[in-house]
């Protein structure tokens, strides 16, 4: 009875949202977090999926092309709507990253480490994004396309 009703409930979500592709959707659904390179991967490919002009842009006005460089650009995009936590070491305690300074410094490596300009030093590492911010932010570009 169980499967069954789980069963229709995601039927029901592949009918409301058939852009999303099945990783996507089974990544946004289990945990509380996911870390932030693989958030902005799946942002990244449900812009790409959807025609959005955030994959457009990550690709062409980020100032890296590459692929890591693509991924920095779409966490600083996911930085205006959702809050960022990271670890500054030594320290194993996430702490939030200013969502101000996540707007404007630098995501590296394939958004898995963050820098504050000019403060070299206040490395975060270990990023991540709530679930549940990472969803509404998704659903945000697919509705702005």
């Amino acid at each position: 009875m169980i499967v069954v009703a789980l069963l229709g409930y995601a039927a029901f979500q592949r009918v409301q949202l058939p852009r999303r592709t099945a990783a996507a959707l089974g990544s946004l659904s289990f945990g509380s977090r996911i870390p932030l390179r693989e958030a902005a991967r799946i942002a990244y490919e449900e812009a790409r999926a959807s025609g959005s002009i955030l994959a457009r842009a990550a690709e062409r006005l980020g100032p890296d092309k590459s692929p890591e460089g693509i991924l920095n650009h779409v966490a600083m995009y996911i930085a205006q709507d959702a809050l960022i936590w990271g670890k500054r070491p030594p320290s194993t305690k996430s702490e939030s990253i200013d969502p101000m300074q996540a707007m404007t410094d630098d995501f590296c490596d394939g958004a898995t480490t963050f820098r504050p300009r000019g403060a070299p030093h206040n490395v975060f590492t270990d990023l991540w994004v709530a679930r549940k911010d990472l969803r509404s932010v998704v659903e945000a570009f697919l509705r702005e396309g």
